[in-house]
């Protein structure tokens, strides 16, 4: 019996074809050959640039977009998808997704680590949005033992460095290989690329290992975490913990969802405003607006009605370079949680 997986994105796919392309081809080797994996990114005018970490290098900025991947998830569930996939390392809003839908909901940070302890004992982490390393480092103790993990270092390039390597890949891809070796001499037996976009690359181009340590391929091992949950669900009847904070009721908790984003988009907007149908990308609304690229059993889907772009006077000479390092204003995100 197949299954559909809703994958959701950090980044705007729609600005990123190169990614976007690799990111397909990768899931569909990947995935079993009755699986669907729907690619999802982030509405298209939530960042300024086209490169997301100017915004989620920052705590609270990661906090609001997180918003995006819970609105997601509920319309994962309502459109029958059978899984949810959180394809960033940070895991945006892991436990709150999880406490409004039933569907499995999957992480491509705890799928890493849970895969990465049963190949060896020390677990470390490359990364080209450094100031997150706190952050990974904190999700990594929650998901194995803190004398597993092996530590956090920078790769040694940068976001738009990845992206310029899927045309020509060999020096950046032994640049890796000297920052895996310094996090090898750290202690780590297993090494996890942290952001997606880079995990995609090495995937691309064949890297699994550096020397004797398995570099693992931690898009593959969140598919697979996908695949399996609902195995079980379907096979066990196993769904998520309804006790504490995970036992509000979905219902109660899906209306509060929609009633806080359009409280805080109306006060952005300095007028009454509405909210993006909590269906999501999928809904009815959604189809008749949405730009939209199939190919094969994966999907492509970005933007979409109430989601449109807000363009400034200024149009897009407004999007700057995305490395000139400044994230929006709290304000200026809010725009994109409201219908124009």
């Amino acid at each position: 019996m197949g299954m559909r997986v809703w994958h959701q994105s950090f980044t705007v796919l729609s600005q990123l074809p190169p990614y976007a392309a690799a990111l397909h081809a990768h899931f569909r080797k990947v995935a079993r050959p009755d699986t669907e994996v729907v690619m999802h990114g982030m509405h298209e005018q939530t960042y300024k640039t086209n490169y997301p970490g100017n915004d989620i290098r920052y705590a609270y900025m990661q906090h609001l977009h997180g918003q995006q991947f819970i609105m997601g998830g509920i319309a994962a569930e309502e459109e029958g998808y059978d899984a949810y996939a959180i394809v960033s390392i940070p895991e945006p809003a892991l436990r709150e997704v999880r406490s409004v839908v039933d569907v499995p909901v999957v992480g491509y940070g705890e799928s890493a680590f849970l895969t990465s302890s049963m190949l060896g004992q020390k677990v470390g982490v490359l990364l080209f949005i450094t100031e997150m390393a706190p952050l990974i480092r904190e999700n990594a103790e929650r998901v194995i033992a803190a004398h597993r993990f092996a530590g956090v270092r920078p790769v040694g390039f940068t976001f738009n460095d990845v992206l310029q390597a899927f045309d020509r890949p060999a020096p950046l891809l032994e640049k890796f290989r000297e920052s895996a070796r310094a996090l090898i001499r750290d202690g780590a037996d297993v090494i996890i690329p942290g952001e997606a976009p880079l995990c995609v690359l090495l995937a691309r181009n064949g890297v699994n290992r550096v020397d004797d340590v398995p570099v693992l391929d931690a898009l593959g091992a969140t598919i697979k975490m996908a695949e399996s949950m609902v195995d079980l669900r379907r096979s066990s009847g196993i769904a998520p913990s309804r006790r504490g904070l995970h036992g509000e009721a979905a219902a109660r908790a899906r209306e509060g969802i929609a009633r806080a984003v359009r409280y805080f988009a109306a006060r952005s907007a300095g007028r009454q405003s509405l909210v993006h149908d909590p269906r999501g990308q999928n809904s009815a609304d959604y189809r008749r607006g949405r730009r939209h690229r199939q190919r094969g059993r994966a999907r492509v889907c970005d933007g979409g009605r109430g989601l449109e772009s807000r363009r400034s006077p200024a149009g897009d000479g407004n999007r700057r370079r995305a490395e000139d390092g400044r994230p929006a204003r709290a304000g200026d995100a809010l725009q994109c949680y409201a219908v124009q």
